[in-house]
């Protein structure tokens, strides 16, 4: 649901959708039902910086943004609830373990907090920095930075989430046991290649955020072209904004190439880990469920790099523009399960030395 709450939110965006609601009531409220109620809220919406810009649109084209993001809302307040109340009710009859109660508490934080920071982002393209792109006469959106922070929440929470899970279901006793079945030199290795797969899992965070970074600030609707920027391998104008580091954040060719560059790197880096975990001694060595992450990895790595191209070639249409978000859900994944299954490759803890010695030696 948390993977959905993302592709949702990417609609919304590419959709330009996500500055119709401009109110925030967190216990939530019903939709317009009649149409008085639509020419209120519509109305409502007339007032703030968006509108000046689409002055030709009529209810029925407000109607249309309006679920979108009214959609988008409601399944946040859904998946609270869908995790709340399992989470309320097993604990209360004790059936949770007392050691992820810590683990539970982060994930409901970071679940309210997403809603707090949602509106927060959505504030900005209504307020100070949508009054500033009308001004410019740029589209107003929100700010790109909020919503680089609104993504990175989004990740976060569906990156705990899917840890959580893979621990439930992988307990440290089969990655204990998993660790015995293993000669030490392949063990030694398969260590060094997940260090290396932990620090290609930063670049794709990096990679993410940045992706974040283009979206606010429309920069895929420029160079659309592959690999040049336009006939150019470096573009012209990276550093016109002043202070400098902004236009790392708002400066459209410097943030399309950054995402063009950590994107090609990340893939390159999962290429690297894949080789080095191909080669026979290792490969033969590994769990099957490693392998089947690894190949997984890999192929959505080269799947997101592909898509992101054809979207970029494209001019980002919106059914590509979701798929590119959805590339990047199933990558995480991918990436978290390959390092899971690794982790048989780190230094035993002494709770998982004393899970060894309980547990039957069957994988």
């Amino acid at each position: 649901m948390v993977g959905g709450m993302i592709a949702v939110g990417g609609a919304t965006r590419l959709t330009r959708s996500g500055l119709s609601m401009v109110q925030w009531k967190p216990q939530g409220s019903l939709p317009p039902m009649t149409p008085e109620e639509w020419e209120a809220q519509f109305d409502i919406y007339k007032q703030f910086p968006e509108f000046q810009q689409r002055k030709n649109m009529t209810v029925e084209d407000f109607k249309g943004i309006f679920w979108w993001e009214y959609g988008h809302r409601m399944l946040g307040r859904t998946v609270g609830l869908v995790y709340t109340a399992p989470l309320v009710y097993f604990m209360l009859r004790k059936r949770l373990p007392r050691e992820l109660y810590t683990r539970f508490a982060v994930l409901f934080s970071l679940g309210a907090a997403q809603g707090g920071v949602g509106w927060w982002m959505v504030r900005s393209g209504l307020e100070e920095h949508g009054h500033e792109q009308l001004k410019k006469r740029n589209e107003v959106r929100v700010s790109p930075y909020r919503l680089a922070t609104h993504l990175g929440f989004a990740f976060t929470t569906l990156g705990v989430l899917l840890w959580t899970g893979f621990n439930l279901v992988a307990p440290p006793s089969r990655a204990a046991m998993t660790r015995e079945m293993i000669s030490p030199d392949v063990l030694k290795q398969v260590t060094r290649i997940r260090k290396i797969l932990g620090h290609v899992s930063t670049a794709l965070g990096y990679t993410i955020l940045s992706g974040a970074f283009v979206a606010g600030i429309d920069a895929g609707m420029a160079y659309n072209t592959f690999p040049k920027m336009d006939n150019q391998w470096i573009p012209d104008d990276l550093f016109v904004i002043e202070p400098k580091y902004k236009n790392f954040f708002e400066n459209v060719p410097l943030v399309q190439l950054d995402h063009r560059v950590l994107a090609l790197s990340t893939l390159t880096g999962f290429t690297g880990v894949y080789a080095m975990a191909r080669r026979k001694h290792i490969w033969n060595q590994l769990p099957q469920q490693s392998r089947n992450a690894l190949n997984m990895a890999l192929g959505a790595a080269s799947g997101q790099v592909l898509l992101g191209i054809t979207t970029l070639i494209n001019c980002v249409p919106i059914p590509l523009g979701i798929a590119h978000q959805c590339g990047a859900i199933a990558l995480m994944t991918a990436t978290l399960w390959s390092q899971h299954t690794l982790n048989f490759a780190k230094p035993l803890k002494k709770a998982a030395q004393t899970a060894i010695k309980a547990a039957p030696k069957t994988l």
